[in-house]
């Protein structure tokens, strides 16, 4: 793992990181606060939560010019998927 992804790390960071990589979509999955700051930096600039991310669930976000949330997966729905 990264040092820029664990979940202590900056979310400004771990977002020049992915750019730095040229990332154009990824899926976070993990612990929080961690992701929702990263996700809430990566939508809006800012590094607040702009989305709940339940344990066990999922976003999907797509990089470019203007980033999206393009899926939020809930645990539910995830083991549905996984049948």
């Amino acid at each position: 793992m990264s040092k820029e992804l664990a979940p202590t790390s900056d979310p400004v960071r771990a977002a020049r990181w992915l750019a730095a990589l040229g990332v154009k979509a990824v899926a976070v999955v993990g612990h929080e606060p961690s992701l929702s700051r990263l996700g809430g930096f990566l939508l809006t600039g800012r590094p607040e939560p702009v989305f709940e991310l339940k344990k066990a669930g999922a976003a999907v976000l797509e990089l470019g010019e203007r980033n999206t949330l393009s899926a939020l997966y809930t645990p539910k729905v995830l083991r549905r998927l996984g049948r």
